[in-house]
């Protein structure tokens, strides 16, 4: 059996006992084609599967999706939110900046001047050092409650000491 691919001047040649055979120079230079238009054969993920390998919820990624935050989510032709892979990374700093306490209108804020590229560096510097001080404080804050935590352990084990003495 012969077949050629000629959409992108590969040609292949399945033999006999099913061995494949490709043009070398040709496959170099589809490959090379391929890297050039990496957007075009990104692989995809459904919300599902996003949810699955991210640990966020799909309620909750639909729900970031309807505020906002999502920009850089493609859809299909019929609607549904197809991911790529470096969409992973705006996910991972969303949560981030989610989990250490920043209000989700600041996030969109965040997202929004990320989409517009790197004449927002100066504002998202900005957004990402006054962020710092927040959960600098909040750790501060958490530090002070670990403090009064460890010391009311303290007095119930002495006053355990005390009782088994008695």
């Amino acid at each position: 059996m012969h077949l050629i691919y000629y959409k992108h001047e590969v040609n292949c040649y399945l033999q006999s006992k099913d061995y494949l055979f490709l043009d070398l120079e040709l496959t170099l230079r589809y490959i090379i084609y391929l890297i050039n238009r990496k957007e075009e054969y990104q692989m995809t993920f459904t919300i599902s599967e996003v949810a699955q390998r991210t640990g966020i919820s799909a309620y909750t990624l639909r729900y970031y999706d309807k505020e906002g935050l999502l920009p850089f989510v493609d859809r299909d032709n019929i609607g549904i939110r197809r991911f790529k892979e470096d969409d992973f990374n705006w996910l991972r700093i969303i949560a981030c900046l989610k989990n250490s306490g920043m209000p989700l209108k600041q996030i969109k804020e965040y997202v929004e001047l990320g989409m517009k590229g790197s004449s927002t560096t100066e504002e998202r510097l900005e957004i990402m050092r006054k962020h710092k001080a927040n959960v600098l404080m909040q750790m501060s804050e958490l530090e002070e409650n670990l403090n009064t935590i460890n010391y009311k352990i303290d007095v119930y084990q002495e006053r355990l000491r005390n009782e088994e003495k008695n």
